[in-house]
């Protein structure tokens, strides 16, 4: 199942799908973030579209202070994406997307720590 980030045209019109932000809370604080960009599908006939836009990453910890940033300007297809705190301290509590790219995005494989199962 991927996730589309949704913005002012709504998830009823096929162009506002995988416009605008997401936002994630975990339960428990992470050390790294990892995930799958779908961008940039396939034009037929060659068509090219419009110039790509930048994808923000932004790590916070639990109090809402902003930990970091990452920003990206997807290619062509799916890229493998990860953003990790120094020293790999565990802090995160979550993150936002932020998507200004015309031709949306689609995030796949979200990829955090989880605890060892006991028992």
């Amino acid at each position: 199942m991927a996730l589309f980030p949704l913005g002012p045209r709504g998830a009823a019109r096929i162009e506002g799908r995988g416009e605008g932000s997401i936002a994630v809370l975990f339960d428990e604080d992470q050390p790294a973030i990892g995930f799958l960009l779908h961008a940039a599908y396939p034009a037929p006939m060659g068509h090219t579209g419009p110039p790509r836009g930048a994808i923000t990453l932004t790590a916070y910890a639990r109090n809402g202070q902003s930990l970091g940033q990452m920003v990206v300007i997807p290619g062509t297809g799916v890229e493998r994406l990860a953003w990790r705190r120094a020293g790999l301290a565990r802090d995160v509590a979550g993150f936002t997307i932020e998507n200004i790219d015309p031709g949306g995005i689609a995030l796949d494989d979200i990829l955090y720590a989880k605890p060892i199962p006991l028992g």
